[in-house]
């Protein structure tokens, strides 16, 4: 039985489409560490959004920092 938790949506100008699913997967490792929730569900739709958390070379530049960032925030 599932409960629905939170929903964001957040203008992010012109960018890829690996940028916005990034965005949008940081921002919920953010939202979820400032709830204090320490165990959560995070479903993606992308393989490459995968690797970039796995491997942050792949990240775009302008993310890069902000994605190492949110590394700190879990025991990904």
């Amino acid at each position: 039985m599932g409960v629905f938790v939170a929903c964001f949506a957040q203008n992010l100008g012109p960018g890829s489409s690996l940028m916005a699913e990034l965005s949008a997967a940081m921002f919920a490792l953010e939202l979820a560490n400032s709830k204090g929730w320490n165990y959560f569900w995070l479903e993606l739709d992308s393989k490459l959004v995968e690797l970039a958390f796995s491997n942050f070379y792949l990240d775009p530049w302008p993310l890069r920092n902000r994605c190492l960032n949110c590394l700190t925030l879990t025991q990904y």
